[in-house]
């Protein structure tokens, strides 16, 4: 697997179990290990403080979620008012994604959430 690929995917791994961890109220159970349903496994050393978010769903649960500053990226259809529950609550100065992901490197996140759906079980 490509080393950014593969970076990628083990940010995201992060991500599948930690929504609990950005509660405020479970901070004191950092770090943990995260594991997919791959069995890769991620140990982060601390909080995430900086994090992008790649799929609408998720950028409305981040918003309940964490506090407006530790979101650095969401995507660009978190803005319309027309599909988001949360366009109304989107802070100035926020970095929108679209479907090239140098602009998630780009806004250099701790962690990256970006679910996906796996449509038959792994053998």
């Amino acid at each position: 697997m490509n080393s950014l690929l593969q970076t990628l995917s083990f940010a995201a791994v992060a991500v599948v179990a930690a929504s609990a961890a950005l509660h405020p109220s479970a901070q004191a159970s950092c770090p943990r290990t995260l594991t997919d349903a791959n069995k890769h496994s991620v140990t982060p050393s601390a909080k995430p403080v900086r994090i992008a978010s790649t799929v609408l769903g998720v950028d409305e649960n981040l918003a309940d979620l964490v506090e407006p500053a530790r979101i650095v990226a969401m995507t660009e259809i978190a803005t319309l008012p027309d599909v988001s529950n949360i366009a109304d609550r989107i802070p100035a100065g926020k970095t929108f994604l679209t479907d090239r992901w140098q602009v998630v490197i780009d806004a250099q996140p701790d962690l990256v959430d970006s679910r996906s759906c796996r449509c038959r079980p792994p053998r």
